[in-house]
């Protein structure tokens, strides 16, 4: 998820520096982001301390490690270009502690007396269970349309230099396959935690893409709508 949300930065810091279109794909990942992190940070069990009733000293009042999922995913969605960093620079700090059971290191135990809470993560943490086929076709899918969308970006604007008809469609399908492209990124990395939910955002990723930019997503369409039959079939 870290690679995810990294990437989520990155094209979004790109876009703003862009024209009216990409300022329009910015909101659109700036929404993402902040379902990406609250899902994320629901998994990993954010603010399962304050939760607990351990967190319960002034010390820790207004300490990120009590921010609860929706916090989380409501400072990225105000405040992204804050809220997205500090959440990735304090993720792995809020998994060492929810999910390992240990305190992070330079954290002391006056600000967490009690036992660690231990998040409850469902199937893919409690039982093992790993879809790997899935969450790799996914990923790969994701990646190759994301980068299928740039390209269609490149070529619309190129044609739009030289007044090409429809360059203008072409750009802002590229866009679109971009956002559905990190969908299904999206759906790749909670595939097994809620995986028919991920298996279904895949294929939608698959489908819309393909309507964006046509040929230019041939690849990743056989990818993901392979991966997201087989996360909504599997254990049928």
């Amino acid at each position: 998820m870290n690679v995810i949300l990294i990437l989520l930065l990155g094209v979004g810091l790109v876009s703003l520096c862009g024209s009216p279109t990409t300022l329009a794909l910015t909101v659109i990942i700036v929404i993402i982001s902040a379902i990406a992190v609250y899902y994320d940070a629901k998994a990993i069990g954010a603010g399962g301390q304050s939760q607990n009733g351990s967190m319960n000293n002034e010390e820790s009042t207004f300490s990120t490690y009590t921010w609860s999922p929706l916090s989380w995913g409501l400072i990225v969605l105000l405040l992204w270009i804050i809220g997205l960093p500090l959440y990735l620079i304090k993720r792995r700090e809020l998994f060492t502690l929810n999910i390992n059971g240990s305190i992070p290191a330079g954290v002391t135990r006056s600000v967490y007396p009690g036992t660690p809470y231990k998040a409850s993560l469902g199937n893919s943490y409690e039982s093992g269970r790993s879809l790997t086929t899935e969450f790799v076709l996914g990923l790969l899918g994701g990646i190759i349309g994301f980068f299928a969308g740039f390209a269609a970006i490149g070529i619309g604007g190129i044609g739009s230099v030289f007044g090409a008809a429809n360059a203008g469609t072409v750009i802002v399908g590229g866009a679109g396959a971009i956002v559905f492209s990190i969908l299904g990124i999206i759906g790749a990395a909670i595939v097994n935690r809620h995986t028919k939910a991920a298996g279904y955002l895949m294929i939608i990723s698959a489908i819309c893409g393909l309507i964006c930019i046509s040929l230019f997503y041939v690849l990743s369409f056989i990818l993901l709508i392979i991966a997201g039959i087989m996360a909504v079939r599997h254990n049928e």
